[in-house]
Protein backbone atom coordinates (compact mmCIF):
# COMPACT_ATOMS: atom_id res chain seq x y z
CA UNK A 1 0.00 0.00 0.00
CA UNK A 2 1.46 3.58 -0.92
CA UNK A 3 1.95 6.02 1.80
CA UNK A 4 -0.62 8.69 1.95
CA UNK A 5 0.69 12.30 1.99
CA UNK A 6 -2.28 14.07 2.07
CA UNK A 7 -2.58 14.78 5.72
CA UNK A 8 1.09 16.28 5.39
CA UNK A 9 0.39 18.18 2.32
CA UNK A 10 -2.80 19.66 3.71
CA UNK A 11 -0.49 20.51 6.61
CA UNK A 12 2.41 22.24 4.62
CA UNK A 13 -0.55 24.56 2.47
CA UNK A 14 -1.61 25.51 5.50
CA UNK A 15 1.67 26.95 6.95
CA UNK A 16 2.11 28.51 3.73
CA UNK A 17 -1.03 30.45 3.88
CA UNK A 18 -0.30 31.49 7.46
CA UNK A 19 3.41 32.79 5.97
CA UNK A 20 1.76 34.35 3.67
CA UNK A 21 -0.46 36.43 5.61
CA UNK A 22 2.29 37.55 7.60
CA UNK A 23 5.16 38.30 4.94
CA UNK A 24 1.82 40.43 3.57
CA UNK A 25 1.18 42.38 6.95
CA UNK A 26 5.13 42.80 7.28
CA UNK A 27 5.14 44.45 3.36
CA UNK A 28 2.82 46.55 5.00
CA UNK A 29 4.48 47.50 7.88
CA UNK A 30 7.37 48.20 6.01
CA UNK A 31 4.93 50.45 4.00
CA UNK A 32 4.13 51.99 6.72
CA UNK A 33 7.35 52.52 8.27
CA UNK A 34 8.91 53.97 4.97
CA UNK A 35 6.02 56.85 4.94
CA UNK A 36 6.10 57.85 8.49
CA UNK A 37 9.82 57.99 7.84
CA UNK A 38 9.29 60.34 4.48
CA UNK A 39 7.19 62.60 6.82
CA UNK A 40 9.62 63.10 9.78
CA UNK A 41 12.38 63.49 7.17
CA UNK A 42 10.28 66.54 5.44
CA UNK A 43 8.97 68.13 9.45
CA UNK A 44 13.12 67.83 10.56
CA UNK A 45 13.97 69.84 7.31
CA UNK A 46 10.74 72.36 7.79
CA UNK A 47 12.02 72.67 11.36
CA UNK A 48 15.75 73.15 10.46
CA UNK A 49 14.64 75.69 8.02
CA UNK A 50 12.36 77.93 10.17
CA UNK A 51 15.53 77.49 12.83
CA UNK A 52 17.78 78.50 10.15
CA UNK A 53 14.91 81.75 9.87
CA UNK A 54 14.82 82.83 13.19
CA UNK A 55 17.88 83.10 13.98
CA UNK A 56 19.08 85.09 10.84
CA UNK A 57 16.17 87.50 11.87
CA UNK A 58 17.25 88.08 15.23
CA UNK A 59 20.92 88.40 14.53
CA UNK A 60 19.81 90.82 11.69
CA UNK A 61 17.57 92.68 14.51
CA UNK A 62 20.61 92.33 17.22
CA UNK A 63 23.13 93.60 14.88
CA UNK A 64 20.79 96.91 13.58
CA UNK A 65 20.62 97.20 17.49
CA UNK A 66 24.98 97.86 18.25
CA UNK A 67 24.76 99.60 14.89
CA UNK A 68 21.46 101.97 16.04
CA UNK A 69 23.80 102.10 19.28
CA UNK A 70 27.27 103.33 17.80
CA UNK A 71 25.56 106.00 16.21
CA UNK A 72 24.01 107.21 19.25
CA UNK A 73 27.31 107.42 20.80
CA UNK A 74 29.26 109.23 17.41
CA UNK A 75 30.46 105.84 15.66
CA UNK A 76 30.24 106.48 12.47
CA UNK A 77 30.25 102.51 10.83
CA UNK A 78 31.13 104.02 7.42
CA UNK A 79 33.76 106.53 8.06
CA UNK A 80 35.64 103.90 10.02
CA UNK A 81 35.96 101.17 7.27
CA UNK A 82 39.08 100.98 5.03
CA UNK A 83 38.18 102.44 1.32
CA UNK A 84 37.40 99.66 -1.42
CA UNK A 85 40.92 99.18 -3.58
CA UNK A 86 38.95 100.88 -6.52
CA UNK A 87 39.74 103.78 -4.52
CA UNK A 88 43.70 102.90 -3.24
CA UNK A 89 44.77 102.11 -6.96
CA UNK A 90 43.91 105.43 -8.25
Amino acid sequence: MAPNFKAELDAARQEIAKQQKLINRLRGSVVQLEFEQAQASKEITLTGFRLTTEIGARTREAMGEVLEQLRASGFDVVDEMPPPLSRLAS
